[in-house]
């Protein structure tokens, strides 16, 4: 039986917190070229590979990975010239 501890509860709406974050930051990405600019030029990509590092560790859910791997992948895919400034 799994119980729903207020800890677990917390920790569950911080999560569902995060994913609804990356989710705009998608929509950002995808939508706006001064999103794409920004993410572009600042450290989005390499924070995105040392927060992947760690995942594992932390038993980060894989809905988190998926989600930065998405914005790793809007980043890169329209400005390619961020592949090489990370």
């Amino acid at each position: 039986m799994f119980l729903l501890t207020p800890s677990f509860i917390s920790i569950l709406f911080i999560l569902l917190a995060i994913l609804e974050a990356q989710r705009c930051l998608q929509n950002m990405y995808f939508l706006s070229t001064n999103a794409q600019n920004f993410g572009a030029e600042n450290s989005t990509i390499s924070s995105i590979f040392s927060n992947a590092l760690s995942y594992k560790e932390l038993q980060t859910p894989s809905e988190i990975l998926a989600a930065d791997m998405k914005i790793l992948f809007l980043v890169t895919a329209q400005r390619p010239e961020a592949r090489f400034n990370s």
